[in-house]
């Protein structure tokens, strides 16, 4: 796993990109520094520092504690931290320090810059995470809430023609006739297609929403800090142009996404004004 990191952070193209709801890419510096253990967080500070600013509390409630903003005095102790260790490091590099001066005193020089400390791990416990809860932070969840009725019109669908699909088989298969049997096929065939789509439909369709990230009903999970983008499957009714949404994809950095489908959920309109909240790249696919 990773060590945390520091990297420089541009205040102006990072509160232009969160107010318009694009993925964080010009705030962040090319230069990323990662740290030995004597300048991580719980090494440095015995509890968050005063003036700092947390991902929190620009993203809140779409995300939670990835990363800390810093300011010059905070980038100090870090340093002072990493050069008392500094025949031991193995991660920092001397080079690297000497930047960390550099960006300590641009962000002292101007507020237009600070350090973003990164939690590449776990947030530690002890000291305090970096993150303030109030009574308007909590951790929260909020759980995709699905209809019953699809299930319901599959398994009866599969009470139907399973069934009759093999006994079509079966029948064909003991007189001989290749016709019949042809259709007996069919008949489980695209049942199984059915049921193929309604599991795949399924495993990628959301579980729940938390202040970490998102879990699928397969049990995969997503952090928000790796979201990209927001795209919503469309159709055109052609009688009346009426817009619909059929589908919406939540896309990861990774390639992977996890599905929202309106008709099958109970509570859409909750969760779909969370979704449309994310700080990422939100638009439309015709379908």
């Amino acid at each position: 796993m990773k060590p945390d990191s520091l990297k420089l952070v541009d205040m102006l193209s990072l509160d232009d990109e969160i107010t318009g709801c694009r993925p964080l890419s010009r705030a962040w510096g090319d230069e990323e520094i990662f740290l030995d253990r004597w300048g991580q967080y719980d090494q440095v500070f015995n509890a968050r520092p005063k003036g700092s600013l947390s991902s929190q509390e620009l993203f809140q409630p779409e995300s939670a504690g990835t990363f800390l903003l810093l300011r010059s005095e905070h980038v100090g102790k870090i340093i002072d931290a990493l050069r008392q260790h500094v025949d031991e490091l193995q991660v920092t590099t001397t080079e690297q320090l000497e930047t960390l001066e550099k960006w300590k005193s641009l962000s002292l020089a101007t507020h237009r810059h600070l350090v973003a400390y990164i939690f590449n791990h776990a947030v530690p416990e002890d000291p305090p995470a970096p993150v303030v809860k109030t009574k308007d932070k909590q951790p929260w969840t909020i759980t995709v809430k699905t209809r019953n009725l699809q299930f319901i019109l599959l398994l009866l669908l599969g009470l139907l023609v399973i069934p009759l699909g093999l006994l079509v088989f079966l029948n064909a298969l003991l007189k001989g006739q290749p016709a019949p049997m042809s259709i007996g096929l069919a008949l489980l065939l695209i049942f199984g297609v059915v049921l193929w789509l309604f599991r795949r439909a399924y495993v990628r369709s959301v579980k729940y929403f938390s202040d970490e990230g998102l879990v699928r009903n397969d049990g995969h999970k997503f952090s928000w800090i790796e979201l990209s983008r927001v795209v919503d499957k469309i159709k055109i009714n052609r009688v009346t142009q009426v817009k619909s949404v059929w589908r919406t994809e939540i896309e990861f950095k990774n390639g992977q996404s996890a599905w929202l489908l309106p008709l099958k959920i109970v509570n859409y309109a909750e969760v779909y004004d969370l979704v449309r909240k994310l700080p990422c790249e939100h638009t439309e696919v015709k379908y």
